[in-house]
């Protein structure tokens, strides 16, 4: 974290105030999905559509297109990375039509991990035996929370597999991300949302056009998902310590297990239950770096 952002105790406060008011939105995006009640393809691509149009707006107010680095490499990596965004959007969409928001909340959320192991394939990043049994702690958690082969069947399956796919896909997101220099995040986020509304026109079935209220839902999934919410984790993250992140990050989760309790009457298992703590202790391990338990040494008699 830059050294030059601010850490006064005034900052923090809104810092906090940032993250959790975006990871709240974050929270209700299955909703938000479910409600618009299109295919998957036509929610990415309105969600692309609107969340570009809103990040051009931020972009152009703030003149980060002026501070922005237009160099082809860039750009190709941005666009790279636009393409595994908006796939993994679509995988996750589809998702929430085979299994319930909370389950795929959660099998999603174990994408730490796997950023974790990918980062040791593209940056030769040394995973210590703290960071690998946690890695371990947290994927037990997760079949506790998918459940026993008996109960698998069909479209739940699919499901899991969706899901999996498009947090892998997402993960490929942040590493070329990380090859990217000189490009305020908004730009990249506007790049790649419109990037994301020519990759999956070709498959937005037009014919069955939103009516109503469904238009309510699409326009909020770009303007105030990926837009609002976007600028402001990105001014959250410039405020906060990386406790406080990881700590605030599962506001998202939580209020997605809400949601789908509330609005769907979907309630989690106490085998799922117990695979959802192991997964955000597993996390909280790894993004706070805790140490595990070291084997006791015999000192002899």
């Amino acid at each position: 974290m830059d050294s030059s952002f601010k850490t006064g105790s005034g900052s923090v406060r809104s810092g906090v105030v940032e993250m959790a008011a975006a990871m709240a939105i974050a929270g209700s995006i299955g909703v938000f999905a479910v409600e618009s009640a299109q295919p998957p393809f036509t929610v990415v691509f309105y969600r692309c559509l609107f969340g570009a149009l809103a990040l051009g707006v931020y972009c152009s107010f703030r003149g980060l297109f002026q501070q922005t680095d237009w160099r082809a490499r860039n750009l190709a990596f941005i666009c790279l990375g636009g393409t595994f965004l908006v796939y993994n959007w679509v995988l996750m969409f589809e998702a929430l039509n085979l299994t319930s928001i909370s389950i795929v909340t959660i099998v999603y959320h174990v994408n730490p991990f796997i950023i974790l192991l990918m980062g040791a394939v593209f940056f030769s990043e040394r995973i210590d035996r703290h960071k690998l049994s946690w890695t371990a702690f947290a994927f037990a958690g997760l079949l506790g929370v998918i459940g026993v082969p008996e109960a698998m069947q069909g479209d739940y399956v699919r499901g899991i597999v969706f899901t999996l796919l498009a947090t892998t896909l997402y993960s490929f997101t942040i590493v070329f991300s990380k090859w990217v220099r000189g490009v305020p995040p908004a730009v990249i986020a506007f790049i790649q949302v419109s990037v994301g509304v020519f990759l999956v026109l070709p498959f937005v079935e037009f014919s069955q056009s939103p009516v109503g209220q469904e238009w309510f839902f699409l326009i909020s999934l770009g303007v105030l998902h990926t837009g609002v919410e976007y600028v402001l984790l990105y001014s959250a993250f410039q405020k906060l310590p990386m406790a406080l992140i990881a700590i605030l990050s599962f506001i998202y989760p939580v209020v997605a297990i809400l949601l789908d309790y509330l609005v769907y009457g979907h309630l989690l298992t106490l085998a799922q239950m117990i695979g959802v703590a192991m997964i955000a202790i597993a996390t909280l391990g790894v993004r706070l770096e805790w140490k595990v338990l070291r084997p006791m040494r015999n000192t002899g008699p």
